[in-house]
């Protein structure tokens, strides 16, 4: 079903935590720095109804998220990383317009936008490689829905705390200025070392010994689903 035009905003929206800081920005920047005077107060009085919905509706996926990932079991952390490590060598193999996507499940993952499942079996056949040399798989990657998420919280937390202290603390418009930029500085530099830090930490598996394919089982048009046999690491193994 084809999504409306508000709903694609939307989500770009929700999928950009630079679009999401960029909106908070600027309304935390004009809340903080326009002229205190009786006109504008009753403009924030009519407005702020629409602010607070607007703030939930872009940080729903930062809600949604955490709900949704948070906690992992072993075995999903250990597919969503061989899912990673999948997409990593599939988008080596061809270069597409749209990357593949995928998500982990406990008995295996799904991969979408992928032409056949031959490219699947190649792409996996490195990663078995890989494990078979005991060396880390490529599965930490910027486009993980958990490093979205962190720039969401990154993006709510840094103009949310530099307003409030604006706000409550009245400071001067010189030293909010300093805030923002300082913001903007911080939201740039450690949004991907962060969600990385967060994915590898929260998300994905470092302890798988073996993997093996069970069955590609097409679901839809370059749609399939991955039906692994993961071995972890034993702390008793010889």
């Amino acid at each position: 079903m084809r999504r409306n035009f508000a709903d694609q905003v939307l989500l770009f929206v929700n999928l950009q935590p630079g679009v999401a800081f960029g909106i908070q920005l600027t309304l935390i920047a004009f809340l903080c720095l326009a002229p205190d005077s009786a006109p504008i107060g009753a403009f924030y009085a009519f407005v702020s109804p629409a602010l607070i919905v607007g703030l939930t509706l872009v940080n729903l996926p930062l809600v949604l998220g955490v709900c949704r990932e948070i906690p992992l079991s072993p075995a999903v952390k250990r597919n969503h990383a061989l899912e990673h490590a999948t997409i990593h060598y599939l988008i080596q193999q061809h270069s597409q317009r749209r990357s593949p996507s995928g998500e982990a499940a406990t008995d295996g993952f799904t991969v979408s936008r992928v032409p056949d499942a031959r490219h699947l079996l190649r792409a996996f056949a490195q990663v078995q490689a890989r494990l078979e040399r005991r060396e880390p798989l490529p599965a930490v990657t910027p486009r993980c829905g958990s490093n979205i998420v962190t720039g969401q919280a990154l993006a709510l937390a840094l103009p949310g705390l530099t307003g409030i202290l604006a706000l409550f603390f009245h400071l001067p418009a010189a030293l909010v200025l300093l805030m923002l930029a300082a913001d903007v500085a911080a939201f740039l530099r450690w949004r991907t070392p962060l969600g990385n830090w967060v994915q590898q930490r929260y998300a994905l598996a470092s302890d798988i010994a073996w993997a093996e394919i069970v069955a590609i089982e097409p679901l839809r048009g370059g749609t399939f689903f991955v039906r692994t046999r993961v071995e972890p690491w034993r702390l008793d193994a010889a």
